[in-house]
C-alpha cells in the first residue's frame, strides 16, 4: 500500500486505492480548521473554508492524486489549480474572523506573521515554488518517490496559503496595502504561472519524461496531454484569479459609492 500518491509505472485502472498519508494530512488540516473556527459565528465564510478543505482532499486523493502523480500532466495541472490557487483563499477566508484573536497585535506570533506574510516575500515564495515544481527535471525526479510527490503537493498548499494570506486576512494590518493594491498584487503575482502554462502550450515535444513514458491511459497522446495541461493552467488559473479580482474590484466600487 502506498501512503502517498506517486508514479508507480503500473497500468492505470479505475480500481480504488487507499492513500493513508493523504487522509492523515486532510484530517490534520480539517482538525486545525475546526479548532480555529469552532468559536466564531458560522457564516458563509466558514462554509467556504470547508469547501477549500474538500477541494484539497479531491486534488490529493484517488483518482486525481495518482493520475497527476504518474499518468497525465493535465491531471497534475488540475491539482495545481485546486491546491495552490483555489483552496487557499477559501480556507483563509474561513479563518479570517478568528485571525485577530489568534495573532494579537504586539505579540511574538504577530511579529513573526508580519514577516512571513509580507506581500513581496509571499509572492516570491509562491512563484519560486511554482517554477521549481514545474521544472521537468524536478518533476521527473520527485514524482516516482512518495516523499518527493508529497513535497510538491505540500509546498503548493503552503505557498498558496502564504500568497493569499495578505489578500484575504487583514492581520497583520497593512494600511499601505488597500484593495486596489491587492488586486495589482494578485495580477502580478500570478504572471509566472501563466508563463509556465504558455511554455506548455508552445512546446513541440513532451516536457516530462514521467508522463511521456507513463503507461498510456488512452485519453491523450503525451504532447496533447501537455497542451491540455497548459490550457488548464492558463484558463483554470485565469478563471480563479480574475474571478477573485473581479469580486474585490466590484466590492471596492460599492464601498466608494456608499
Amino acid at each position: 500500500m502506498q501512503w502517498w500518491c506517486s508514479a508507480s509505472g503500473q497500468s492505470w485502472t479505475w480500481a480504488w486505492r487507499a492513500y493513508p498519508g493523504v487522509w492523515l494530512l486532510i484530517g490534520l488540516l480539517a482538525y486545525g480548521y475546526w479548532r480555529a473556527t469552532r468559536t466564531q459565528a458560522h457564516d458563509g465564510r466558514w462554509i467556504g473554508g470547508w469547501i477549500g478543505v474538500v477541494l484539497t482532499w479531491i486534488a490529493l486523493d484517488w483518482p486525481l492524486g495518482p493520475l497527476g502523480a504518474g499518468y497525465t500532466a493535465s491531471a497534475h495541472a488540475v491539482q495545481f489549480v485546486l491546491i495552490a490557487l483555489t483552496a487557499p483563499p477559501l480556507i483563509l477566508r474561513g479563518l479570517a474572523p478568528s485571525a485577530e484573536a489568534t495573532f494579537p497585535e504586539g505579540s511574538g506570533r504577530y511579529r513573526v506573521l508580519r514577516v512571513i506574510t509580507q506581500p513581496l516575500l509571499a509572492a516570491m515564495f509562491f512563484n519560486v515554488v511554482t517554477i521549481a515544481t514545474h521544472v521537468p527535471t524536478v518533476v521527473d525526479i520527485l514524482m516516482p518517490n512518495q516523499v518527493g510527490a508529497f513535497a510538491i503537493d505540500f509546498f503548493w498548499l503552503l505557498s498558496g496559503l502564504a500568497f493569499w494570506w495578505p489578500v484575504v486576512i487583514d492581520v497583520p494590518r497593512r494600511p499601505h496595502f488597500p484593495t486596489m493594491v491587492k488586486v495589482l498584487y494578485i495580477f502580478l503575482g500570478t504572471l509566472v504561472h501563466t508563463g509556465v502554462a504558455i511554455v506548455m502550450l508552445m512546446a513541440e515535444f513532451p516536457m516530462y519524461g514521467i508522463y511521456e513514458l507513463a503507461p498510456p491511459t488512452g485519453w491523450f497522446s503525451p504532447i496533447d496531454d501537455l497542451e491540455v495541461a497548459g490550457g488548464v493552467m492558463e484558463l483554470g488559473g485565469v478563471a480563479v484569479v480574475f474571478g477573485i479580482m473581479s469580486v474585490m474590484f466590484f466590492r471596492w466600487v460599492g464601498r466608494q459609492e456608499e
